[in-house]
């Protein structure tokens, strides 16, 4: 009996050290899922790759929509990097990196493209006035700036403009945590337009936004608003 006593605690030892073992193996391997993400960013890189030498194309060719087309496909590429900066299976990748050190020179390459010609098509637009006036409006503009750097630090701000005079509100009511009906949601929002120096005579106006929680009393700036869904409008770089 003892033998057998012997050799169970012994079996159950070697167990343990085998998964002791092989555990920082294992935990240093990607999952599935992570190499099946990381295979697809991969995939969509390639493909938005060829949408930006597609841009090149038509920024060549001096029409406003094939210009709009072009934009949509940058938008694109910027969404791609987004996505693989948030991924853990890809985020610090040779390819991300290499990805990320090259967009800004692929962009400038499109709209130098396009610096010949869409200037002139912009001579009727004009940047959005500064139509906010409140007592926090230097504040403000600097915390947009702030984050606006930290997010682009490659951009050249030409200006920064408040769009609209009032906060955008929204107040909801429900069941509180204390079990009780009241306020639960007390958000608003602030427009304004930041415009970056996209070339030597195109000036790209983006949105962003000061976003602030009454409840917590706490604000931040949404600056991720170059591509997606966001519009973006040109003007030409004479109008500052």
């Amino acid at each position: 009996m003892k033998t057998k006593h012997f050799n169970s605690v012994h079996f159950l030892i070697l167990l343990m050290l085998i998964s002791i073992l092989a555990s920082p193996v294992l935990a240093q391997r990607p999952s599935k899922v992570d190499r099946m993400k990381a295979r697809r960013a991969a995939e969509g890189s390639s493909k938005v790759d060829q949408g930006l030498t597609e841009s090149l194309r038509l920024a060549k060719r001096g029409n406003v929509n094939s210009w709009n087309t072009a934009k949509k496909n940058i938008s694109t590429a910027r969404d791609a990097l987004e996505i693989l900066e948030i991924s853990a299976a890809t985020r610090n990748n040779d390819d991300t990196k290499k990805y990320r050190a090259t967009l800004n020179d692929r962009v400038l390459e499109i709209y130098m493209a396009a610096d010949g010609w869409l200037p002139a098509k912009l001579a009727n637009e004009k940047p959005r006035s500064d139509a906010y006036t409140g007592s926090d409006k230097e504040r403000l503009h600097e915390m947009a700036e702030k984050a606006w750097r930290k997010k682009w630090p490659n951009d050249k701000i030409v200006a920064i403009r408040f769009g609209r005079a009032d906060w955008h509100r929204t107040i909801e009511e429900g069941l509180t945590a204390a079990g009780t009906v009241g306020i639960v949601k007390d958000f608003q929002f602030l427009e304004l337009s930041v415009y970056v120096q996209e070339s030597p005579n195109i000036v790209t106006g983006y949105p962003a936004y000061i976003n602030r929680d009454n409840l917590s009393n706490s604000e931040d700036a949404g600056v991720k608003t170059k591509a997606g869904t966001h519009m973006s409008h040109d003007v030409p770089a004479s109008a500052f």
